[in-house]
């Protein structure tokens, strides 16, 4: 008999980004203190695809993966389970997303900025975290590739429960899947204004 799996309304947080220097502030700081200021308690589950590179770079693609996404007890005598791992995964639009990176025996240090942006999702959505944070996930990828990013990151948050925080490169860009947009008054107090319906 097959379980039902219980839908919930997606959380897809958008933060206020108006840094003069975009590299004056810590996005995963301000990710940790806002879940801080509305009551987390405890350690935070979390997993992270920042601006710039968020993959080992003396690794290969299939091994930043393996980080991530293969339980130990799969894994026996450098003999992964990868393959096995990605294709029981239920997010369809997270397999098309490590389809797209392509040959993923190549190292990352020799991949372009797209490559090494879409490695860094793709590594943060592998993880099982209850929090997704991403640091201008939009930066490099085009529409098309964004597209199924967005729905990943849905599908994520809707299935899986993980609650996905975004410091978008271009907000216009996020309008279509965000919940909530989050944003810094002038006593720097954050406050959290719903976007759309769930």
């Amino acid at each position: 008999m097959t379980e039902l799996k219980i839908l919930h309304s997606p959380e897809i947080y958008l933060f206020e980004t108006k840094q003069v220097n975009p590299f004056s502030t810590n996005v995963l700081k301000d990710f940790i203190y806002y879940l801080k200021y509305t009551g987390k308690k405890g350690l935070i589950n979390f997993s992270f695809s920042g601006n710039l590179e968020s993959a080992h770079s003396n690794l290969s693609i299939k091994e930043n993966y393996i980080l991530d996404a293969v339980p130990t007890s799969l894994i026996k005598d450098k003999e992964d389970n990868f393959q096995m791992t990605s294709d029981n995964l239920e997010n369809i639009h997270l397999k098309e997303l490590i389809k797209a990176t392509d040959c993923i025996n190549r190292l990352v240090k020799d991949l372009s900025c797209v490559e090494k942006k879409l490695v860094g999702i793709v590594k943060a959505l592998l993880s099982e975290s209850e929090y997704v944070f991403m640091d201008a996930p939009d930066k490099y990828i085009d529409n098309e590739l964004l597209s199924t990013v967005k729905a990943a990151l849905e599908y994520e948050s809707t299935h899986n429960q993980r609650t996905v925080l975004i410091s978008p490169y271009k907000k216009e860009k996020w309008l279509d899947v965000a919940t909530h947009w989050v944003i810094k008054d002038s006593d720097n107090k954050y406050i959290k204004q719903r976007m759309r319906l769930g």
